[in-house]
C-alpha cells in the first residue's frame, strides 16, 4: 500500500508534465493563416533565405522587420521584403515558424495599405533573391 504523501507526490509530478507538455513555446510562430501581402511581421536576419551577406555573422541574431509579399508556399516559406536601408531592393524568403508578429507597442504598421503593396511590388519588380 502507497502512503498519502507518495500518492500526492506522484499527481502532482502527473500534472505538472501535463501542464508543461500543453505549454505553448515560448514565442510561437506565425501562423499560415495570418500571413497574406502586406503583413508586417518580424525575423532574424539569420533565417532568411538567401541570406544576406552583411548577416551571416552575430548580427544576423537581432529582428528586422519584414513585410509579407505573397502567401507562405508548401514548404511554409513566405517571400518577404527586407525593411531597412540597407538591404538594397530584393526578395528573401522566410519560413512562417520563423516570423513572429509585430509587438503592439511598435510603431511599425501590422499591415500596409494596398497602395504601399503596389508600390512595394512595383519597387521590387519581380526581383528574386
Amino acid at each position: 500500500m502507497y502512503s498519502l504523501r507518495t500518492i500526492c507526490t506522484a499527481a502532482a509530478v502527473l500534472l505538472a508534465s501535463v501542464v508543461v507538455n500543453a505549454a505553448p513555446l515560448p514565442f510561437p510562430g506565425v501562423p499560415t493563416h495570418h500571413v497574406r501581402p502586406g503583413s508586417v511581421f518580424m525575423a532574424k536576419p539569420m533565417h532568411f533565405d538567401p541570406p544576406l551577406p552583411e548577416h551571416l555573422t552575430n548580427s544576423g541574431a537581432r529582428n528586422h522587420p519584414v513585410v509579407a509579399l505573397d502567401q507562405p508556399d508548401r514548404q511554409g516559406y513566405v517571400p518577404v521584403a527586407v525593411v531597412s536601408h540597407q538591404h538594397g531592393n530584393h526578395v528573401t524568403y522566410v519560413h512562417h515558424d520563423d516570423m513572429h508578429h509585430v509587438s503592439s507597442d511598435s510603431v511599425l504598421p501590422h499591415h500596409l495599405s494596398h497602395q504601399e503593396i503596389s508600390n512595394l511590388h512595383r519597387t521590387l519588380g519581380g526581383r528574386q533573391g
